[in-house]
Formats: C-alpha cells, structure tokens, sequence
C-alpha cells in the first residue's frame, strides 16, 4: 500500500482494498498461530473493526460468535478526549482466552480501555492484534499486520463518510468538482458505483 498525496492537500492517504483488506486479516491470523496463543474468543471493537472482523475470525479457523465490544474515541476524523465504552460485551468472557481486534490502531488510545474492560469480565487472557498500526501510536498490539506512518488510513467501507468529509473540504478549497471526484476515485479505486454515490452524498 503505497502513500497517496495530492496537490496543496498536506495530509497523505492510504487507501487499501477489500482484498487487501483480507491479506492483512490472514496475514495476521498467521502471527496469531505462530505466537501459540490458546485463543478461543475473538472480541471485535466495534464499530472499526466489524467490516473485517469475519476474515480475521475465519483465518483464525475459530468457532462461535464473535463478541463485540463498542468503543468511542473517533468521530471519523474527530478525537474525541477520551476512548470511552458506549457498549458492553456482547458475550460473557469468563475464563475464556481472548484476541482482541481493531481495524487500525492510530493514537492508541483506544486499545488498553478495551483490553481493561475485557480483563474486568475475568477473560482468561487477552492478546490484541490490529490490521493496521501507526508507528506514532502510545499502544503498539501484540501483533500487526501492516505498519504506516501518519497517513490517514482510508478503508474501503467508509466510502459515505469520506465523501462527506473531504469532498466538502477539498470544493472549499476550490478543488474543481472534477477534481474532487478523481481524487475520490483513485482512493476507492475499482469501487463500480463510485460515481452514482458521490453525486448522491455531495448531492
């Protein structure tokens, strides 16, 4: 995944595929098993993480649910003070070995509040993994799979929100409209309906 920049846009991007999505997961799965953790639940913080979720499980080879664990820190591209927990685990963890999941660890301040409250329901053990880490982060997991820089990560389910955001951001700074939409296009590339959902969430 290399680092997308655009003309008088300071920030950089990185814009994996779904099906580099799924390489990450398996290779991530793979330093789960090579580490010979007895893991037997996987917890997802949701909501990062549930789109991938099933392919780190299913790599894992893992029976059962998954449990979730919903997590506020980002408001997409808002920090908000403090990673907080807005919803419980969606299954007891007593005495079960747990990997816990985030799609991408960015400050890191997200990971040690879940790992605490996953710990307080008496899980057996807990070993954290994220598919994508930023080496500025305070919190490295037990395993990564894909190490960036500070380029803002932008996943393939996000597609409205980014729209949102930086299609209004880039017109106001007097992008052209064709512009924007090339941009969009090379962060989404290959995504077939591309063009109908930007005329529909810039309106």
């Amino acid at each position: 995944m290399e680092a997308i920049s655009f003309a008088g846009d300071p920030t950089r991007y990185v814009a994996p595929s779904l099906i580099d999505m799924d390489c990450l997961a398996f290779k991530l799965a793979n330093s789960v098993r090579a580490a010979g953790w007895p893991i037997e639940t996987m917890v997802a913080i949701a909501n990062g993480a549930l789109p991938y979720a099933l392919a780190v499980h299913n790599h894992l080879g893992l029976r059962g649910k998954i449990v979730t664990l919903g997590m506020s820190y980002y408001d997409f591209d808002r920090v908000l003070e403090r990673a907080e927990v807005v919803q419980g685990l969606s299954a007891d963890v007593r005495g079960r070995h747990v990997f816990l999941l985030d799609e991408v660890v960015d400050r890191g301040g997200t990971m040690p509040v879940a790992i605490e409250h996953v710990r307080a329901a008496d899980a057996a053990s807990v070993h954290t993994g994220a598919l994508i880490h930023k080496r500025r982060a305070a919190f490295r997991p037990d395993v990564v799979a894909h190490q960036v820089e500070d380029e803002w990560v932008v996943f393939p389910h996000d597609v409205r929100p980014t729209i949102e955001v930086l299609g209004p951001r880039w017109l106001a700074q007097d992008v052209p409209p064709a512009e924007v939409e090339a941009r969009l296009r090379r962060l989404f590339a290959g995504s077939p309906h591309l063009g109908e959902q930007i005329a529909h969430y810039l309106g």
